[in-house]
């Protein structure tokens, strides 16, 4: 049935238990229902950031700031969420996951330096804001950024 909200379904449960956790990478599969509303909501209005998401932990005391993305970047890399990508064929959203976190060249977790600002939580809460305004790219499927703030007058702490 072509107009079914669980159309791909048993294809995406072969995939998944094929007796790894993971899903294949490179091999694309059908969204689900959820995804697909996503996705159609996205492209009606492309400029819209109404998906973005902020995630805010703070830490109190001396954070080693690389040593944080080094490992963000690790937890990142190990859960399939993060490494999902999304494209069409055919003119049929899909879906398949990278073999890697990024492969562009870009940093899998960023660390935007705050510690100059004249009020560096101030600059970190401006900088939230601005960032979630802001209509995400979905560069070559990806669909998630990850970055740490550091706001700490010494650039090894946040």
């Amino acid at each position: 049935m072509s107009g079914c909200p669980q159309h791909g379904f048993r294809e995406r449960e072969k995939l998944i238990n094929t007796g790894s956790s993971r899903l294949p990478t490179q091999q694309s599969v059908p969204l689900s229902p959820y995804q697909r509303d996503i996705w159609l909501a996205a492209t009606r209005a492309p400029k819209s950031p109404q998906f973005n998401a902020t995630i805010v932990e703070e830490f109190t005391g001396a954070v080693d700031v690389f040593l944080l993305r080094d490992c963000l970047a690790l937890t990142l890399e190990r859960h399939d969420a993060f490494r999902l990508r999304f494209g069409e064929r055919d003119g049929v959203p899909r879906q398949w996951l990278a073999d890697a976190l990024v492969a562009d060249g870009t940093p899998a977790v960023e660390v935007v330096d705050l510690s100059s600002a004249p009020d560096p939580r101030a600059a970190c809460l401006d900088w939230r804001e601005r960032s979630c305004g802001r209509r995400s790219t979905w560069a070559a499927g990806r669909c998630s950024r990850s970055r740490c703030c550091a706001r700490a007058t010494q650039p090894s702490t946040c």
